[in-house]
């Protein structure tokens, strides 16, 4: 750790990879598949930032009664094939790590994800070995985003207040468990500011090569 620099805490999926399309291509045919009609837009905007069990419970809800037996792991199975052959790093997200490192920033990665899966996506896309001992999962804690847990879970291992740190998430749900945590956070939506997020106090990046630079910004 280099003095007086804050700790970041990475989301996942949406952030260091972009897994967001394959997943819930996956889900909305799974879904579709059960007799609910949904689109894809429709599956991205309901579940982005939710944990699994959370949209289990949801698609039951709205299924009438429980899923039948083997289809979350038959969505596995498909998911696991569709991740090996498409899923690709976060445009950006790469270097912006190296250079983050080499000035010296703690690091660590929270995921309401499972650990085997965001393990499996981080090592598709060549980050095996980035934030070992320091990835946390939603599913290890006692309420996943957008509660605070897990956010101070990573700060907490590492030794650090929460306003010691800043997040950097993709999704209205860890923005909101950022804040709640009291922890500054950069909002990451290459398509353009989300007002709910501005009015979290949170920080726009448009592309993850400006990120460190916006992260040397708020520092300073």
């Amino acid at each position: 750790m280099t003095a007086g620099l804050p700790a970041l805490i990475f989301d996942c999926d949406g952030v260091l990879v972009n897994s967001e399309p394959i997943s819930n291509r996956v889900l909305c045919d799974g879904i579709n598949d059960l007799g609910i009609r949904m689109s894809l837009d429709e599956v991205m905007h309901r579940y982005i930032g939710m944990t699994l069990d959370g949209v289990f419970v949801d698609i039951e809800k709205r299924l009438g009664r429980p899923l039948p037996e083997g289809w979350g792991a038959e969505l596995d199975r498909v998911a696991d094939a569709a991740f090996e052959q498409d899923l690709q790093p976060i445009d950006g997200i790469i270097d912006a790590l190296h250079v983050l490192r080499d000035h010296g920033y703690d690091m660590a990665m929270a995921s309401n994800g499972r650990r085997v899966r965001f393990d499996e996506s981080l090592r598709i896309v060549g980050l095996a070995d980035w934030f070992s001992g320091l990835r946390f999962s939603g599913t290890e804690v006692a309420h996943p985003k957008p509660a605070p847990d897990l956010f101070l879970s990573a700060a907490d291992a590492m030794g650090r207040r929460p306003s010691d740190c800043i997040v950097i998430e993709d999704s209205l749900t860890g923005v909101r468990a950022a804040r709640h945590a009291g922890m500054r956070v950069i909002h990451y939506a290459p398509e353009g500011p989300k007002a709910q997020a501005v009015g979290m106090s949170a920080r726009t990046l448009h592309r993850m090569e400006q990120l460190p630079v916006l992260i040397a910004a708020i520092s300073g």
